[in-house]
């Protein structure tokens, strides 16, 4: 299994408990950048990933929030499952 696999699996498996801090650091490790775009809103981009024009996520309120269940399903798995190859063709 590959990390992309992985890591969509977690999501899968926890997607209404997922924290930020944890998506975040998921993320870093596929080589995603995450941006802070006011508040609690994320952006995520990949320098590697040619054509990729970037999601976001809201990580809600509070100190380690869980992200809201939506973006993990519509905007992050939909990723990792869209540029799969090309990822695991970056991570090995």
């Amino acid at each position: 299994m590959t990390k992309v696999d992985e890591t969509i699996e977690q999501l899968r498996a926890n997607v209404n408990n997922v924290r930020c801090a944890e998506l975040c650091s998921m993320l870093d490790d596929l080589g995603f950048r995450i941006r802070n775009a006011g508040g609690a809103h994320k952006v995520v981009s990949h320098p590697d990933l040619k054509g990729f024009r970037g999601t976001d996520f809201d990580c809600g309120h509070g100190r380690n929030p869980t992200v809201k269940p939506v973006y993990i399903k519509k905007n992050v798995i939909r990723v990792l499952e869209n540029w799969k190859a090309e990822l695991e063709a970056i991570n090995g």
